[in-house]
């Protein structure tokens, strides 16, 4: 089993974070920067060794599970 070191984010370090890995990539959900409830959807850079913001929430997470899901078909719905 090959290891992957990660940096930390690269402004700021997240606490409670959900982390997933989705097509390859490591995800990075919620989570508390010390101050603040997060809403945001970071993903891990390996090449840079630096956390980008790629998206967010409606809402602010703290300590939530995260699970992905296959989906049958790229257009896929599961309701």
């Amino acid at each position: 089993m090959a290891l992957l070191a990660v940096s930390v984010h690269c402004v700021l370090l997240d606490w409670q974070v959900g982390l997933a890995v989705v097509n390859g990539q490591l995800m990075a959900i919620g989570g508390f920067d010390g101050t603040t409830y997060l809403k945001t959807v970071e993903v891990y850079d390996a090449e840079q060794n630096c956390w980008k913001i790629y998206g967010g929430m409606n809402y602010r997470r703290l300590g939530g599970g995260v699970g992905v899901v296959k989906m049958p078909h790229p257009d896929g719905h599961l309701w």
